[in-house]
């Protein structure tokens, strides 16, 4: 059966979809719940200082990713239904910016100055990905693993950095983070595949075909789950992460360019948000 709610190119949500998806809160939420993953797999344990980088990285997801929608938008308005909910919405999105900002620059104060330093580097790249002269976003090839990499730090490295437990181990789990992140990137290219060529943007997807893009998303897949069985953890944390990336293959194997956006942005995004909640409770519910 064809599921037409993800198929029709009709693009209207109901309000709370909007909200989530439009003013970029599912993804935050996104990037604090895999802050927590990387919490518990590295047995640090609930404090204030946890708890508070949480928040900021949800906080500086907010804000990194409405910035660059307000930017993108205003640079290359495209009539689409987000962009004209964006715009209705600037003012209200821009008072929670910088009430988030004033909140950010607070929480700093519990993070160490090389973790400072690391961040700063990211949000810098960040900022690189759309904004000239370098746009980064351009180099097709290269942004699926350029956002992998930047998630990786920010939700994986630094609360490894931070509680002093960087090892072989860690590595391990940061790589495998880094390849399913990455993944994800590599399949989202898909939705874009029309206007990416349209600018200019060569990617897997609208160079080599849809199906080649998400082969490269399965390997990503793959690869992830066979990081992470080599990181340190119990045998049934594993076999978890083992059913999400099942999952996530599924996920790939029906993803096409047909598929609306709310497929992407609330499905294969939320494949980051289920295992930043799921492995968690599994490892809470072992103790």
């Amino acid at each position: 059966m064809r599921l037409l709610f993800l198929e029709t190119t009709r693009e209207t949500y109901p309000l709370f979809v909007k909200v989530l998806v439009y003013a970029n809160v599912y993804i935050a939420f996104c990037a604090a719940s895999q802050v927590l993953f990387t919490q518990r797999v590295a047995g640090i344990p609930f404090s204030w200082d946890s708890v508070s980088y949480m928040f900021f990285i949800l906080l500086s997801t907010f804000v990194q990713y409405n910035v660059q929608r307000g930017y993108i938008i205003a640079r290359e308005h495209n009539g689409t239904e987000r962009s004209q909910w964006v715009l209705r919405h600037r003012k209200t999105l821009l008072i929670i910016i910088l009430l988030a900002l004033i909140i950010l620059l607070a929480l700093c104060n519990n993070l160490s100055w090389t973790a400072i330093g690391v961040m700063a580097g990211a949000e810098v790249v960040s900022t690189f990905y759309y904004m000239p002269p370098f746009n980064l976003r351009r180099y097709g090839y290269v942004k699926p693993f350029l956002l992998g990499m930047v998630w990786m730090i920010s939700c994986g490295f630094v609360p490894f950095l931070e509680a002093k437990k960087l090892n072989e181990a860690a590595w391990f789990f940061l790589a495998s983070q880094f390849c399913f992140v990455s993944a994800l990137g590599v399949l989202f290219d898909v939705k874009d595949a029309v206007s990416d060529f349209a600018n200019g943007t060569r990617t897997y997807a609208n160079t080599f075909g849809t199906s080649s893009a998400k082969l490269i998303a399965a390997v990503l897949i793959v690869l992830s789950a066979g990081l992470f069985h080599l990181a340190a953890l119990p045998a049934h944390v594993k076999y978890t992460n083992d059913g999400l990336m099942l999952v996530s293959l599924i996920m790939a194997a029906i993803t096409n360019d047909h598929r609306r956006s709310v497929f992407y942005y609330l499905f294969i995004d939320g494949l980051m948000l289920i295992q930043g909640l799921l492995i968690p409770v599994v490892l809470y519910m072992s103790r």
